[in-house]
């Protein structure tokens, strides 16, 4: 796998989902090309160098662009974390959702889902270990945010947005690819979609060109996509 895209989907079970994680890879592709070089001395940035509110909002634009809709931020129910089995168990309290949408402008059981986030930011140079025992950790706790969301008759999701980076130094090519075929190798461990953009004009930029003065390169970001109850069913 020496040539490892820097740029790729790889689907699992949401079928219906795979055009809009193609558009989101994109998406981050065309955003860093017109972000990421120097115009006019204004600070250079990427689109996955903000917080999980952010990553979600380029998702649902995203999904607008590919012909679907969302609606981020939305009110719900939503089960209460009980402190105990016997303890406020079924109990709802108002909140709010992630992410809900549809693929096609049809709001139908088939076509809709429901969807909680997470972020991350992993070392580059993790070992395979490291990357999937942090991406169960994460992933497994938007699933179950996403089980205590009100579904609708939706198929509920977890959303993880992965940002690697490197302290004090670029990375290089190489390392880019080789952490893209361990992401690849734990979403294929934990039967989750997958989509990834590295564009190679962001490859350079640190934290201090944005003003932070920390010298943390964050050169790409990884969706991972997994149904609460994933299976044998393809969505």
């Amino acid at each position: 796998m020496a040539g490892t895209p820097l740029h790729g989907v790889r689907p699992s079970h949401l079928l219906k989902v795979r055009p809009v994680l193609e558009w989101w890879a994109d998406f981050m592709r065309r955003l860093a090309r017109e972000w990421a070089p120097v115009r006019y001395g204004s600070k250079r940035d990427c689109p996955w160098w903000h917080l999980e509110r952010t990553s979600v909002g380029f998702l649902s634009a995203t999904i607008w662009e590919n012909g679907g809709e969302a609606i981020e931020e939305y009110g719900t129910d939503k089960k209460n974390k009980s402190r105990s089995r016997r303890s406020e168990i079924g109990y709802t309290q108002r909140g709010r959702g992630d992410l809900m949408f549809c693929v096609n402008k049809m709001w139908s059981k088939e076509n809709s889902f429901v969807a909680e986030a997470k972020q991350t930011y992993p070392s580059i140079n993790a070992t395979f270990k490291q990357l999937k025992k942090r991406v169960e950790d994460r992933l497994g706790k938007a699933r179950n945010d996403s089980s205590r969301t009100q579904r609708y008759g939706y198929t509920r999701l977890g959303l993880l947005f992965l940002c690697p980076y490197t302290s004090n130094r670029e990375p290089t090519t190489a390392e880019i690819r080789d952490w893209i075929r361990n992401i690849i190798k734990v979403a294929e461990e934990l039967r989750a979609d997958l989509a990834w953009s590295f564009p190679r004009i962001a490859q350079d930029l640190s934290d201090e060109d944005t003003g932070d003065h920390k010298d943390y390169f964050y050169p790409g970001v990884a969706l991972l996509v997994k149904p609460l109850r994933a299976k044998n069913k393809a969505y």
